[in-house]
């Protein structure tokens, strides 16, 4: 799950939430061997409650497309998706 999310900014405005910082050996294996986990950091005052950086797992984006799809569809997906972050 992408940071910001709504789960997690409801959880966060409807509870107190302090998200933990996950900084263990056992995650730095499962990094290494599994090359889809990556570190990632959630900004502080992104959640309520949440001031500061929070280390965590993540997952990296992969966008997958047909042959058959023109290059302007792909690009105007790319588009869509990457411009409308906020």
């Amino acid at each position: 799950m992408g940071n910001p999310s709504a789960l997690n900014k409801e959880a966060a405005t409807t509870c107190d939430v302090v998200f933990a910082d996950l900084d263990h050996p056992t995650i730095d294996k499962l990094i290494a061997d599994n090359s889809f986990y990556r570190w990632a950091t959630i900004p502080g005052c992104v959640y309520y409650g949440n001031p500061d950086d929070t280390k965590k797992i993540g997952v990296g984006a992969t966008f997958i497309s047909s042959i058959y799809a023109s290059t302007n569809t792909v690009y105007q997906v790319v588009k869509a998706v990457f411009g409308n972050f906020k």
